[in-house]
């Protein structure tokens, strides 16, 4: 082969290259675009679209206190407001002991949602050794045999300082295999005086329009999901990293539809076996999901540039809080995107330092010798 032809060679593969990046930026940019409009279309639908309406059928009688404490199991200094009906008053001074009201409430059959709601004030309020000794309000499924399922949602508030009187209000998904709920007020362990009034309890359900737009956003975001993990997959040409990419999403799937004391039993596990006490096991489940994946696919991509990669997904991170929003008990939250960010900056960097190790150790490959002039006045 004569250099002319050569050169020729190289400049055609140059052109290929920057056709297949200019290829790959375009199919990145629509995927962008789609995401971000249904982003939006997400946002506005939870955000102006009426989600629940009153289901009608009575859950909790003496709710506001307007029969007193009856029903309610009572633990150091509650008294009631005289000046105002149904306002209850909790107060501590003593960090070695616990105020509270609580009951146990039956639920209906069937899954159901419900709406929890109050109007609080906090003064001078104290934190306990532990983080949930504070002013608190809870409802916290309970099974049959009578455990209380904690890792659950199950918080309406958790308070210390000083805060004005406010209405806080949230609506838990409770399975319809869970047959009771505990509701508590109190100052758990934790000094200052706390405020209750106008607090509900109520069965609601989703409104149907509600329902049939969010049925149609999730058709959207999961055909969006699979067309980019299926161009992903294939896109990637080692047969190793494609396996650990397919391994991985498997077990990611199975882990949604996993029971959720089970998966939160395997996340508190899989922290304890990195030596981490973490008050919140999410956070780090989502750091070590998004690191891994992160790490397996620059891996598999390893000639597109790093930032893209970072780029990508710290978007995927942030759609994954905004998909959060279909759970009634969950919100988007800027604290569990900086975990995934953290995740995603680790595995992308552990990616980098493989590839480079992979560069150092791998047996450095023969240069073909140029044809020497003779040879191409000879060809």
């Amino acid at each position: 082969m004569s250099i002319a032809a050569e050169l020729d060679a190289r400049h055609g593969r140059r052109a290929r290259r920057r056709k297949l990046r200019a290829g790959t930026l375009r199919a990145i940019a629509r995927v962008v675009m789609a995401a971000v409009l249904l982003a939006l279309a997400t946002l506005l639908t939870f955000a102006y679209l009426p989600r629940y309406q009153e289901d009608g059928r009575p859950i909790l009688d003496n709710a506001d206190f307007r029969d007193g404490f009856r029903g309610w199991q009572i633990e150091g200094l509650v008294t009631l407001d005289e000046s105002e009906l149904g306002h209850a008053v909790l107060q501590n001074r003593d960090p070695a002991q616990a105020v509270y009201l609580r009951r146990s409430i039956g639920l209906p059959a069937g899954r159901s949602y419900l709406r929890l709601g109050a109007d609080i004030a906090t003064s001078r309020v104290t934190r306990g050794a532990e983080p949930w000794q504070t002013a608190r309000v809870y409802l916290v499924q309970q099974t049959g045999e009578g455990e209380q399922l904690w890792n659950q949602a199950n918080e309406l508030i958790s308070l210390i300082g000083t805060t004005s009187r406010q209405h806080y209000e949230t609506v838990f998904e409770v399975p319809g295999t869970i047959p009771d709920a505990a509701l508590g007020i109190e100052l758990a362990y934790a000094t200052g005086r706390m405020e209750i009034a106008d607090l509900e309890l109520a069965l609601v359900d989703e409104r149907p329009t509600f329902r049939l737009a969010a049925t149609l956003l999730i058709c959207a975001w999961s055909l969006l999901g699979l067309w980019v993990s299926s161009n992903l997959y294939h896109s990637i040409r080692d047969r190793t990293v494609r396996a650990w990419l397919l391994a991985t999403l498997g077990v990611l799937g199975f882990g949604l539809f996993m029971p959720s004391v089970l998966r939160q039993r395997l996340i508190d596990i899989l922290a304890g076996g990195f030596g981490l006490d973490l008050p919140d096991p999410d956070a780090f489940g989502h750091a070590l999901v998004f690191g891994l994946l992160a790490f397996l696919v620059r891996n598999g991509r390893p000639r597109d540039p790093f930032l893209l990669h970072l780029a990508c997904w710290l978007l995927v991170g942030a759609v994954s809080e905004i998909l959060q929003l279909f759970t009634p008990d969950r919100d988007a939250q800027a604290g569990d995107w900086l975990m995934d960010a953290l995740g995603i900056t680790t595995g992308l960097l552990l990616a980098e330092l493989a590839l480079a190790l992979r560069r150092r150790l791998a047996p450095a490959r023969r240069k073909r010798p140029r044809p020497s002039p003779a040879a191409d006045r000879a060809g």
